[in-house]
């Protein structure tokens, strides 16, 4: 075996000649491996510094092992590297290697080297416009990697060509998206330059290129280039004031400079003359008088000049709160849920991203009256699309001493969440809260009639907390009826009215069944007496003792403890409802304790699940008071 020994400061190299190789790839490698000792670097560290897919058992299959030789891109790769390390100019560098590698692959259809006539030499390559258009194609900014290309190159050319292998070689599929965004913009013929320039400097690339699969259309026709000759091109200079501020706001807002946004608007829309001077001033003092309409304005500009990301609003808000400009906060707010199309979704994220405290702090300020221009329904409005967690703390707050209510939660479309969260927190000032809604329903009218009726909407939310949790429901139920008896018997008629949901008799017995479940004794007390004592739909109970034999047991303990002859006296109307489970354990019980009474006879009637039979029973035997 042949060896060639180069002598260079450091280990000797030793090249297999053998190998199947040429002498110019032998050449190439043995030059970059001395220029890796010439900067102290090894193939492990430049695999573990590599920000692509290099490592070093890669990057030594390069150098060692393929035939011919390291690929351009990993030639560029190491030579910028260790000239890094060495802290030179890369240009020199790389035009040396790069001679070498052009050397060790001649071109496939002459055989002759490739020559460098034809195309820029690398000193000449801009690399900083290589970088930015490599950065957004990686961020899939197709159509602004274009726009840039052709900000530079316009018609094509050879330099083109360069551009994209430099891009290709990285991400052939970048390179098609940025050839397809050229189409689109500009037309397939310019794209098609673009892609002849690339396929005459590196033909392994465009073909790579070519390879990547496209799902979207060419254009049929380029599009038409517009006529620039009697008008100028759009400026910023052009930009309305209003605009440029808008967008300059809302970036300080995303760079954490809310304050001063919110500073710039209140001065601006301010009554009086003054400058952020005397706005700094005031702060913690009474607050400017505000233009409310031209602080829309302002304030909307910053939303549309950042793509209505909420949390720039939210941002801004939460800020006018802090300086104390929770009026104009609730006016802006209003505004925005007013606006036609979408407006109230968009309040609703809005207020989602708000600092809970200040958001508060300002319902607060609302609720007192204290703010005097705020706009009539506003506080209705954005607790309906508040964070469901913070109209519950509003609710339990300022309406448990008001009755009736001030606020009809039934138009809050999160009102399951809202019950959910004020029961998580306090389920007895839930309770307040439901029990003075209820305070003006009209129960029966809500019964048959439209299901948009405020009675009905409440009921329909009581029945969706149930079906997610029953417990959080029971809590509700059992602080409902300790509070209000014949309130929890009215909602229990709505809870079963007709409705399309025929499972709204069983989600209402499992609230029961879970309240019970609660505090057996207490509950089966408190629904005895609301059963003896008002109007309120028997299947329900019986629905109770059906599903759990000890609950039915309790509950007909209760009602017997609680009142005997009016327990005695609802038979019948428990057996005209059907209501036969609950009827049989309260004769049994009946049964137990008066051995020489009728209720074992009555009570066969019942167990053959005959009402007739049952009903002729206890008219015959049932004591007359």
């Amino acid at each position: 075996m042949a060896e060639l020994e180069r002598k260079r400061p450091g280990r000797k190299l030793i090249v297999n000649w053998n190998d199947g190789r040429s002498a110019e790839v032998h050449t190439l490698v043995e030059e970059i491996h001395g220029l890796l000792r010439e900067s102290d670097t090894t193939l492990e560290t430049l695999g573990k510094e590599s920000s692509g897919s290099s490592t070093k058992q890669s990057l030594s299959y390069q150098l060692k092992d393929r035939r011919k030789g390291p690929e351009r891109h990993v030639v560029e790769y190491i030579v910028r590297h260790c000239c890094q390390r060495l802290g030179e100019a890369e240009q020199p560098r790389l035009a040396e290697f790069i001679l070498l590698w052009e050397a060790a692959n001649p071109d496939p259809g002459t055989g002759e080297r490739r020559g460098t006539s034809d195309r820029p030499s690398p000193e000449l390559l801009d690399l900083s416009l290589v970088s930015s258009v490599l950065q957004l194609a990686y961020d899939g900014e197709r159509h602004e990697a274009a726009r840039l290309l052709l900000s530079q190159h316009p018609t094509g050319g050879r330099e083109i060509g360069q551009i994209l292998a430099e891009v290709g070689r990285r991400t052939p599929g970048g390179v098609a998206d940025l050839l397809d965004a050229v189409a689109e913009d500009a037309g397939g013929e310019l794209a098609d330059a673009y892609f002849g320039a690339l396929k005459d400097h590196e033909a392994d690339v465009a073909a790579a290129v070519e390879a990547i699969p496209r799902t979207r259309p060419r254009p049929a026709t380029p599009p038409a280039a517009p006529d620039t000759k009697d008008a100028n091109p759009p400026s910023i200079l052009d930009l309305d004031k209003r605009k440029i501020d808008g967008r300059r706001r809302a970036r300080l807002i995303r760079r954490g400079e809310a304050a001063q946004a919110a500073a710039e608007i209140v001065a601006e829309a301010s009554t009086n003359a003054s400058g952020f001077s005397s706005y700094r001033a005031s702060l913690g003092t009474a607050p400017r008088k505000v233009d409310i309409a031209l602080a829309t304005e302002l304030f909307v500009a910053v939303c549309r000049e950042d793509d209505d990301d909420e949390t720039v609003a939210a941002a801004l808000l939460t800020r006018l709160i802090e300086d104390g400009y929770a009026e104009l906060t609730v006016s802006l707010l209003h505004k925005v849920h007013q606006i036609p199309e979408g407006g109230a979704a968009y309040a609703k994220d809005v207020l989602a991203a708000m600092k809970r405290p200040e958001l508060l702090s300002a319902l607060d300020r609302l609720a007192e009256g204290a703010l005097k221009r705020a706009p009539e329904g506003a506080l209705s409005d954005l607790l309906a699309q508040a964070p469901a967690s913070v109209t519950g703390d509003y609710l339990l707050k300022w309406e448990l001493t008001k009755h009736p209510s001030s606020v009809d939660i039934s138009r809050f479309s999160h009102l399951p969440r809202v019950l959910r969260s004020m029961v998580e927190r306090d389920h007895y000032g839930a309770a307040q809260v439901l029990s003075s809604q209820m305070a003006s329903w009209d129960v029966e009218a809500a019964f048959y009639s439209h299901p948009e009726r405020p009675e009905t909407k409440v009921a329909t939310a009581v029945l969706d907390v149930a079906r997610d949790d029953a417990e959080s429901a029971g809590l509700l139920f059992l602080a409902l009826l300790d509070r209000d008896p014949e309130g929890s018997a009215r909602l229990f008629f709505l809870l079963e009215a007709p409705r399309a949901d025929t499972s709204a008799p069983e989600l209402v017995a499992r609230i029961m069944a879970a309240a019970i479940s609660r505090d057996p004794i207490t509950v089966s007390r408190l629904v005895a007496r609301m059963a003896l004592r008002h109007d309120m739909p028997a299947r329900i109970l019986d629905c109770v003792a059906k599903n759990n034999a000890d609950h039915g047991t309790q509950l007909a303990s209760a009602m017997l403890i609680e009142d005997l002859t009016r327990a005695q006296a609802m038979l019948p109307d428990l057996v005209k409802q059907k209501a036969l489970t609950l009827t049989g354990e309260l004769l049994r019980q009946l049964g137990n304790r008066d051995s020489t009474g009728p209720w074992n006879l009555i009570s066969h009637a019942v167990k053959d699940g005959d009402s007739d039979a049952a009903m002729a029973s206890l008219d015959a035997y049932l004591p007359r008071p």
